[in-house]
């Protein structure tokens, strides 16, 4: 779990590939006003591969900001 204080800014990327079966499960919490949150990430997977991605984003506080830019490649 990430927790934010004030202002602050936190840019994360993910990747997934080669497994049968992969699980990703992230929680970030707005624990101050005016922080702001960037996620990317990408799914390599192909044939029978599977991933799941769960984000959790708690804005717990108001004037905050998140962008989630999820992508899946071939």
């Amino acid at each position: 779990m990430v927790s934010l204080g004030a202002h602050a800014h936190f840019n994360t990327f993910g990747m997934m590939s080669g497994a049968e079966s992969a699980v990703n499960q992230a929680t970030i919490a707005f624990a101050g006003e005016g922080s702001k949150v960037e996620t990317n990430g990408v799914n390599l997977l192909n044939g029978k591969q599977h991933a799941d991605t769960t984000l959790f984003l708690d804005h717990a506080v108001p004037n905050c900001s998140s962008v989630k830019s999820p992508r899946r490649g071939r």
